[in-house]
């Protein structure tokens, strides 16, 4: 299990209503800005929200860092692992609440359907994470949508195949625990992490309700001005992946495992985009407003 001194939690909360699934957004103390935002686009949709301080990776002591760093195919930065402790932190929520979760990234651009969504969700039951995101690249789907006992009125499709994005998930308490259990044991970043792990079934709602702002263009078109980049840093030097031995290893392991998946998948999964509701990008241009409003 990851450390504990890294993820004592102090809970902010913006009352707007009373969902059914408790809704966390993961924001670092120093993005008072996309704090902001969140905070109005949360406003205009009708969702309530705990803010979750984000373990800020910079801050990570040495120990607490090479812990983490070394368990993937590539060694993980700082960011990366502060990142991974953040999304644990909300999965800790989780399990202490006994509640169903809905987790976002403050870098998250919601459709407002998201509100409907998170009042019924917290009736889904089992060990789940259901993956709420829109993304460009494609995915591994099943060729038929699933019966998700507690939902109902949404296409969900297994997720055959790990894939990208933690922008916006829900996770239940049972899957939170088998998250959990893991950290320390193996590391990869956070997205990939999740949506790998054995024991929970993953999923996937298409359309999608919500997208990171750093993939809106991607999914609406380039014409739409620019807002937010990831804060999240890649360190992919040559040093450090030579300095750990055990990292090839892992590459090596990590490749061969990907390639007899994708061909026992033959026949059986459709790679294919999930899509974005059209109302997305309102609620990016609303976003657009407002930080222009606060120059």
């Amino acid at each position: 299990m990851g450390p504990q001194l890294c993820l004592v939690v102090v809970i902010e909360m913006y009352s707007i209503n009373e969902p059914a699934a408790r809704a966390l957004l993961i924001n670092l103390d120093r993005s008072s800005e996309r704090l902001r935002l969140q905070v109005e686009q949360f406003r205009r949709v009708g969702l309530e929200f705990q803010r979750v301080p984000a373990v800020d990776g910079s801050l990570l002591s040495e120990e607490v860092f090479r812990k983490h760093a070394y368990l993937w195919e590539r060694p993980l930065s700082r960011s990366e692992v502060g990142c991974l402790l953040s999304h644990q932190a909300c999965w800790q929520h989780a399990i202490r609440t006994g509640l169903n979760t809905v987790v976002f990234e403050d870098d998250v651009v919601l459709a407002p359907e998201i509100l409907a969504f998170v009042r019924q969700a917290g009736k889904i039951t089992g060990s789940v994470a259901l993956n709420l995101e829109a993304r460009k690249n494609p995915k591994h789907l099943s060729q038929k949508p699933v019966v998700l006992e507690g939902l109902s009125g949404y296409q969900v499709y297994s997720m055959l195949l790990g894939t990208t994005g933690a922008a916006a998930y829900l996770i239940t308490p049972a899957a939170a625990r088998r998250l959990t259990a893991d950290v320390g044991f193996r590391a990869p970043i956070a997205d990939i992490y999740i949506w790998n792990s054995p024991g929970v079934v993953q999923l996937q709602l298409d359309p999608g309700l919500a997208a990171p702002m750093d993939k809106i263009r991607g999914l609406f078109g380039q014409s739409l001005p620019r807002l937010g980049e990831t804060t999240i840093v890649r360190d992919m030097s040559l040093t450090r992946k030579v300095s750990n031995p055990g990292i090839l290893v892992y590459r090596l392991i990590g490749q061969a495992n990907l390639a007899v998946k994708k061909y026992k998948l033959k026949n059986k999964a459709i790679l294919r985009r999930v899509s974005p509701l059209p109302s997305i990008r309102a609620s990016y241009e609303a976003m657009v407003k407002d930080a222009l409003a606060g120059q």
